[in-house]
């Protein structure tokens, strides 16, 4: 018998609806109804991939980083913020569920998606929070506070691969109190092989996450090929819609794109030798998908993204690690030339699989 589920996503940038992309399409094909909810720039994406599913607003949240090399002060500013958003998602979603008859919540990452009239599920990658070196001291009580928020959902799923090679170290595979399902790496790209042909483009620069950052980021890359009328022609994927036509005009080696699908910017990473990208775990788990080399800009004072830049460049030749400040073209060269094929192996029957036992 077909089940209704409800797939909702974070709106922290639009890696947690582009990961979800597998789960939905996983409980479609299971046979089951999928409603999609979600707010902002992610929820916009989600309806853009499944125009034909039905979609449900949330009440809105937006994060935003601060502009210099610290983000803790801005979560923390931010902390009764989201406090009261998942308050709110909470009393929400159970309304919703009755009104609705949903049988089964997927949340990646809303803390207040869990209802007792129906089976929660909840997906993250970060088991373990990271903090600063100066504050490590918390990650612990960061931990049990995260578990209890583990502890409100039936079912944890992580996306990263069960055994000792995987994606995510640390932050995935630790020990936890809850019930956790390793559902598998998730990308949009099914395990694609690179053509092995020259390429087209030197670069893809792959911007995404919570503005400023985003912005700064951007206008780093630019002054990149302001400098260098010789610049190698590269691609810049601005994550986001508007202006990209004004820019373009002033950059000739640089081609601008917006807000991208995946046809399209699979196409784009087919022809680039490298991607320059942020260490976001979706961003991870797609390039390893299709073994592309990378270098990774972690957001600057996002301790997560700094952890899995310096993991990633330390155990695997597909990946290394350079950091926002030190961009530059010799910097990035140097970065680009230790770069390795390295290959691994997608199991979506993890995810299957999971999704038939709820």
């Amino acid at each position: 018998m077909a089940r209704k589920v409800l797939v909702a996503v974070l709106n922290w940038g639009l890696g947690h609806a582009v990961r979800s992309i597998s789960v939905v399409h996983a409980f479609l094909e299971n046979g089951d109804e999928v409603m999609l909810g979600g707010n902002g720039i992610s929820g916009e994406y989600l309806r853009t991939e499944f125009p034909q599913l039905p979609y449900v607003e949330f009440p809105p949240f937006e994060m935003s980083y601060s502009a210099g090399r610290s983000q803790l002060w801005a979560v923390l500013v931010s902390l009764p913020r989201i406090l009261y958003s998942s308050w709110q998602d909470h009393r929400f979603v159970c309304r919703l569920v009755r009104d609705e008859k949903i049988d089964v919540l997927f949340s990646d990452n809303r803390f207040g998606l869990f209802c007792k009239y129906c089976h929660s599920i909840y997906m993250t990658h970060q088991l373990r929070i990271k903090m600063p070196s100066p504050l490590s001291a918390f990650e612990p009580m960061l931990k049990s506070m995260h578990g209890f928020v583990v502890s409100r959902f039936d079912d944890c799923w992580v996306p990263d691969f069960p055994g000792e090679r995987n994606l995510s170290g640390e932050l995935s595979h630790a020990k936890s109190s809850s019930p956790v399902k390793y559902v598998g790496p998730l990308s949009r790209f099914d395990g694609r092989s690179l053509p092995k042909e020259r390429h087209k483009y030197k670069y893809l620069f792959l911007l995404s996450g919570v503005e400023p950052q985003r912005s700064i980021l951007e206008s780093k890359v630019l002054q990149l090929f302001a400098e260098r009328e010789d610049a190698p022609l590269s691609v810049l994927v601005r994550g986001v819609d508007s202006g990209s036509e004004q820019v373009h005009d002033a950059t000739p080696n640089l081609e601008m794109e917006g807000v991208l699908q995946k046809g399209r910017l699979l196409e784009l990473m087919e022809d680039a030798d490298v991607v320059v990208c942020r260490s976001g775990y979706t961003s991870v788990m797609e390039l390893a998908s299709i073994s592309h080399k990378a270098v990774l800009i972690p957001t600057p004072g996002q301790t997560e993204q700094e952890y899995l830049s310096d993991y990633l460049s330390s155990r695997y030749g597909l990946f290394s690690s350079l950091r926002q400040e030190a961009l530059s073209w010799n910097n990035l060269i140097i970065s680009e030339s230790g770069l390795t094929e390295e290959s691994f192996c997608f199991d979506s029957s993890l995810l299957h699989h999971a999704v038939l036992r709820v």
